[in-house]
């Protein structure tokens, strides 16, 4: 059934993609409650670089890079959007990002590792000398060339929570800064036991990043492959203002300069935690990694002002999980908006726009049906357990 403007919609998860929701279903006159941290490492969004780097890519038959390319647009406008309704600037750029190369060795592998070969998917990138690669402070050596992705950018992922959240909560927004630990159905409603309460509920949206991989047990069932990557990003201030807003990539690597600000970061460890002294040592490797694959002196800089860690979840195939699950007991009550990875800057609002159609019926208004959970979910080999027994999906 469609839900109905007086329902109860609860959000779990407070990144971009729970609030990017919550902004859709406002317009459609529904106050849902959301749930979970403000703060990183458990807010993972917050953690984010805000590399906005498709890097020409277009593989036409996969609907995750189609979603991509088209995001590049939809981020810009949505965006102003937040910044003009919020009254808060986003600082942000789409004038293109480097990536750079040393030699005509690293220039064919960084191009087999970007277009996988095939050149037919290379869209507007552009090979530049070494001799405009963008002066800094951060040390002196030029490339011999870089990768220019003109259609690519950047954008400041906590400006653009905080005016996400500063909306919900003028339009009277109920935040609950508790975790989701498990759900069950009871009839019609859901039961939900978060850290030190209950609550019930009509419909339940999972946008919990990495909490996803305890959550899907609750489903009683086969659970579909999944991964976490944790990573760090580190801020700096640098004492030079940039001239520009310029943003590099370099594999799993970005760096993001303006003003006197710079961030970086990097996806480095498996799973989603990691203890301080491992934590200490990955952000010395990261930052020998950006000074040699940037050609910058930052090991020897006394500028880092914030560090950041945070973990981010991906079903095998890489691409997220937005819907229900059809024809299953949990149809039309528990709602997947997950397993963004590293495309929730991009795809977050694109899939809540999708999810919102589907929660009101109006299943031929969805971009992107290739994102349903219900692909995750084989109908040959799972199945929930009820008091009546076995359901096959």
């Amino acid at each position: 059934n469609p839900v109905r403007s007086d329902s109860s919609v609860v959000i779990a998860g407070r990144g971009i993609a729970g609030l990017s929701l919550g902004l859709r279903l406002l317009e459609q006159g529904i106050k849902p409650v959301i749930l979970g941290s403000p703060l990183p490492p458990r807010n993972a969004s917050r953690c984010a670089q805000g590399v906005l780097a498709n890097k020409g890519l277009i593989f036409y038959q996969s609907p995750l890079f189609a979603a991509k390319l088209r995001s590049l647009n939809h981020v810009q406008q949505w965006l102003s959007q937040l910044e003009a309704q919020s009254g808060q600037p986003i600082p942000r750029h789409f004038n293109g990002v480097r990536e750079p190369y040393w030699s005509p060795i690293e220039f064919q592998e960084t191009v087999g590792r970007i277009y996988r070969r095939q050149f037919l998917g290379c869209f507007y990138a552009q090979n530049k000398s070494g001799r405009t690669w963008p002066e800094s402070p951060f040390g002196l050596a030029k490339p011999l060339g870089y990768l220019f992705y003109p259609q690519d950018g950047w954008f400041d992922v906590e400006a653009t929570l905080n005016a996400q959240e500063s909306l919900l909560r003028a339009a009277g927004l109920e935040f609950l800064e508790e975790q989701l630990i498990a759900f069950e159905k009871h009839g019609e409603q859901l039961q939900l036991s978060l850290e030190k309460q209950t609550l019930q509920a009509d419909r339940l949206v999972l946008a919990t990043g990495v909490g996803t991989a305890s959550l899907l047990r609750c489903l009683r069932l086969k659970e579909p492959r999944n991964f976490a990557i944790g990573g760090q990003t580190l801020e700096f201030h640098v004492p030079t203002s940039a001239p520009e807003p310029l943003t590099w990539v370099r594999g799993t690597l970005t760096a993001s300069w303006y003003g006197h600000k710079l961030i970086v970061g990097s996806s480095s460890w498996k799973g989603d935690s990691i203890d301080e002294q491992a934590l200490e040592a990955d952000r010395r490797d990261l930052l020998e990694s950006i000074s040699r694959n940037f050609g910058w002196d930052l090991v020897s800089k006394d500028w880092i002002s914030k560090s950041r860690r945070g973990a981010r979840f991906r079903y095998s195939d890489r691409m997220p999980a937005v819907g229900d699950l059809e024809d299953s007991p949990w149809q039309g009550s528990v709602y997947f908006l997950n397993g963004f990875y590293k495309n929730g800057l991009h795809l977050a609002d694109l899939c809540a726009l999708d999810l919102v159609a589907l929660m009101q019926g109006r299943k031929q208004d969805v971009a992107y049906p290739e994102f349903s959970p219900k692909r995750l979910f084989s109908t040959k080999s799972c199945s929930i357990q009820q008091q009546r027994g076995p359901h096959p999906l």
